[in-house]
């Protein structure tokens, strides 16, 4: 059973992003990638700079609440479609 699948009580972290997910930055149509994410929430990722996993990228951090925030408000999207119930309590 996924994380989205369970009570959000249940889900390791409230937006339940995993290292390795794909997300979308909708503002820039820029593509994510999750490198890991610890045991405070937060996110620490590549942002690619040209093609996706091309060569150029930078890296961000973000806390739990500014991914949330993000998924949330559709700011974020994952590739899998749930991004805004996976920010939802």
């Amino acid at each position: 059973m996924t994380n989205h699948e369970l009570p959000t009580s249940e889900w390791e972290h409230s937006h339940a992003i995993e290292a390795g997910d794909e997300l979308i930055d909708t503002n820039e149509n820029t593509p994510i990638t999750v490198d890991a994410v610890s045991e405070d929430g937060s996110i620490e990722c590549r942002v690619w700079i040209d093609e996706r996993h091309g060569e150029e990228y930078t890296k961000e951090t973000w806390t739990e609440t500014e991914a949330n925030g993000a998924l949330a408000d559709g700011i974020f999207e994952t590739t899998d479609g749930l991004s805004h119930e996976l920010a939802t309590f």
